[in-house]
C-alpha cells in the first residue's frame, strides 16, 4: 500500500483555541479568551474591553479572563463549500461536510476535545475513510489548540495592541497523529499543526473561521516572531516531503458569548 505522510493536514473546522506564545523579540504579551461584561467602575469603556476608560464616567465594562461554566462549543463546515488539502505538487483531498461537537475552552488560552467528523471525502474521485468507517468518512483524533498573535496592530507606525491580529494553532491533543485514513491504496497519516486567523475584540456567540491556503502554502503559518513554517503543512509521497495547505470555512457556535481579547489582560 502506498503511504503518504501528511504533516498537519488537520482537515477540521473548529475555531476557538488556546494557549499563546510570547510573540516577538519585543515580547508581545499573550491575548486571552474570556468575557467582557457591563460593570460600573470597570476598567474599560467599550463592550469589547479593548479601550481603557480614561474618565470615571466611562468606566462601564470589566474583563473576566477564561471561560465560564458554559465552556462548550461546536463547529460545522459552511454549507456548499469544500474542505481541501492541497500539496505544492498538486495532490488534493476534499470533503464536502464536517462537524464537531462538545469541544471546550479549557482555559483562557487553550481549547481541547475537538473531534472533527468529515464526510464526502475523496482524492481524485477515490473515496477516503478512517479505519472501520463508511466510505467518505474521516474522523480525527482529539485535537487541542493555542491562541497567539499573528500580526501587530499598527496606527501611523505605532503599535496599537487593541488592533493586534490573532490566530489559533491546532494539533493532536495527545501528540502523534491528528488522523489516519486511506483513499483506496493510498494510506494517509496526519501529524503536525495548522494555523488560522480568528475574530478578536468582540463578544460573539457565533463566528466564521477560515483556513486559507494557496497552492500548498498555508496562510498564516506561524505566530508573530516565530520561525517560518512554524505551523506549516507538509506531505511525503515516497519521493520526499511536499509542503501542503488547507482551506475550509467553519461556523463555530458557543454556549454563551465569548471573546478573544488582543490585550495583555492582567499582565
Amino acid at each position: 500500500m502506498k503511504r503518504m505522510r501528511v504533516l498537519g493536514l488537520c482537515l477540521l473546522a473548529v475555531g476557538a483555541i488556546s494557549a499563546v506564545m510570547a510573540a516577538s523579540a519585543s515580547a508581545v504579551a499573550s491575548p486571552e479568551f474570556g468575557r467582557c461584561k457591563a460593570q460600573a467602575g470597570g476598567k474599560f469603556s467599550n463592550s469589547g474591553c479593548t479601550l481603557l476608560a480614561k474618565e470615571v464616567s466611562k468606566q462601564k465594562f470589566e474583563w473576566f479572563g477564561g471561560p465560564g461554566p458554559k465552556n462548550k462549543f461546536k463547529g460545522a463546515q459552511k454549507a456548499e463549500t469544500l474542505a481541501t488539502l492541497e500539496t505544492t505538487g498538486g495532490t488534493k483531498i476534499t470533503c464536502t461536510a464536517e462537524k464537531n461537537e462538545n469541544a471546550e475552552f479549557n482555559s483562557g488560552k487553550t481549547v481541547a476535545k475537538i473531534v472533527a467528523e468529515f464526510t464526502g471525502c475523496e482524492s481524485s474521485k477515490i473515496p477516503c475513510n478512517s479505519a472501520g468507517e463508511p466510505s467518505g468518512h474521516i474522523t480525527t483524533n482529539p485535537l487541542a489548540g493555542k491562541l497567539g498573535v499573528e500580526k501587530l496592530g499598527l496606527k501611523e507606525g505605532v503599535v496599537v495592541e487593541s488592533k493586534n491580529k490573532l490566530e489559533v494553532q491546532l494539533f493532536a491533543e495527545l501528540g502523534g497523529a491528528l488522523a489516519k485514513f486511506s483513499c483506496s491504496a493510498l494510506a494517509v497519516e496526519v501529524t503536525g499543526c495548522v494555523a488560522h486567523p480568528i475574530s478578536s475584540g468582540k463578544m460573539l456567540l457565533t463566528s466564521t473561521e477560515k483556513f486559507t491556503a494557496s497552492k500548498g502554502e498555508q496562510k498564516p503559518d506561524k505566530f508573530l516572531g516565530g520561525p517560518a513554517d512554524e505551523c506549516a503543512l507538509s506531505s511525503e509521497v515516497g519521493s520526499g516531503p511536499e509542503e501542503s495547505g488547507q482551506t475550509i470555512t467553519a461556523i463555530v457556535t458557543g454556549e454563551e458569548k465569548l471573546e478573544a481579547n488582543p490585550l495583555p489582560q492582567g499582565e
